[in-house]
């Protein structure tokens, strides 16, 4: 668990992704990474851009959190997590920092963030027989920070009224943010989508915050690219 505040933690976040730009050279390498460990740990299924993006995310992120907090590694799964087991594995800078764990010490910490947290991290939906989740988690001193992500391809958009309900699912977190991924030219048009969705979930009296990174279109990871 963080040593901060939920508020202050939404806050870093932002300052970390926010207006952040993905290059080419990244996205490459997360990709060719994702395509490993979808054989490793997924029996060799596709990997959507969502899940390249995801590990990333979760790179940059998991690097500032250990220089800015003086995190050891081997805290990291107690500070942030989710079930997702391919994006927690992908690193794209090992030169620089190492975040690398072995899966069972982040599930260990998922499930007992389950059994503290429960209907706040699997959340009930109606109709379902499995809860619904956030793509990351984290835990700050006061509750959870949930992190939703969403891949907006060259000329589309986010659907805004599907976006908010899945959003409204964390409106029992201290904090929800929205990461959009902007596949294009401009960020202008995804921008305006994003706060939209912002705008709409404040109206409902949720801590909201949304956010838009830009970088080069993802191509996902089709089955036949991965060898087993």
């Amino acid at each position: 668990m963080f040593r901060v505040t939920s508020q202050y933690l939404a806050e870093y976040l932002a300052s970390v992704l926010d207006a952040w730009i993905v290059s080419e050279t990244e996205v490459l390498a997360a990709r060719q990474t994702v395509k490993c460990l979808q054989a490793q740990y997924q029996k060799g299924r596709p990997g959507g851009q969502e899940c390249v993006f995801e590990g990333l995310l979760r790179c940059r992120v998991t690097a500032n959190i250990m220089a800015t907090f003086a995190a050891h590694k081997s805290k990291l799964p107690g500070l942030l997590n989710s079930s997702h087991t391919v994006s927690r594995h992908v690193c794209v800078s090992k030169k620089h920092h190492d975040h690398v764990i072995p899966n069972q010490d982040w599930k260990i910490a998922f499930d007992q963030s389950i059994d503290k947290h429960g209907r706040l991290v699997n959340i009930p939906a109606p109709g379902k027989q499995s809860p619904c989740r956030a793509d990351l988690y984290f835990f700050a001193s006061d509750g959870i920070v949930s992190l939703e992500l969403k891949y907006v391809g060259p000329g589309q958009l986010l659907n805004v009224p599907n976006t908010v309900a899945q959003m409204r699912r964390y409106r029992h977190h201290k904090r929800s943010v929205l990461v959009g991924y902007a596949a294009q030219p401009s960020r202008a048009g995804l921008e305006e989508n994003v706060r939209e969705v912002e705008a709409r979930l404040k109206r409902y009296g949720q801590q909201a915050r949304g956010l838009v990174v830009r970088g080069p279109e993802i191509v996902r990871v089709e089955a036949t690219e991965i060898g087993l």
